[in-house]
């Protein structure tokens, strides 16, 4: 596994009990479907903390998110498509903000993947 160390979420502001300090990206998606969509969860929200902390996120844990994504992709149900295509765009609008450090492009590309989220558990619930 990939791990997050809790030193540099202390460098950012995130308080030591906090989730993140132990949460780590698995190197390998999980084998449920459910721990799959909770490991996404857990980054999307690793990542909006550290840009409200005005921190990219590190490009190997967009790196990471990007397999959770495809291995989720991968065991979509066909109606999902449209859904998982607008996600896949704003991840690459997040890794293009990453790559440039443009934090105010990080963000606007993690609130689009919440709001997709919402949007498509809304209406596949």
């Amino acid at each position: 596994k990939l791990s997050w160390p809790s030193a540099r979420t202390d460098d950012v502001g995130i308080e030591s009990d906090s989730v993140f300090d132990h949460y780590t990206v698995p190197s390998s998606p999980p084998h449920d479907f459910k721990q799959l969509k909770k490991e996404m969860q857990h980054c999307l929200f690793y990542f909006q903390r550290l840009s409200e902390a005005k921190e990219c996120p590190p490009v190997d844990d967009i790196a990471c998110y990007r397999r959770l994504q495809d291995a989720f992709a991968a065991a979509a149900k066909p109606e999902w498509g449209s859904g998982i295509a607008e996600a896949d765009t704003a991840t690459v609008h997040l890794e293009e903000a990453v790559v440039r450090g443009d934090g105010v492009g990080v963000a606007q590309a993690i609130e689009r993947l919440f709001e997709i989220k919402k949007v498509w558990h809304a209406r596949y619930k």
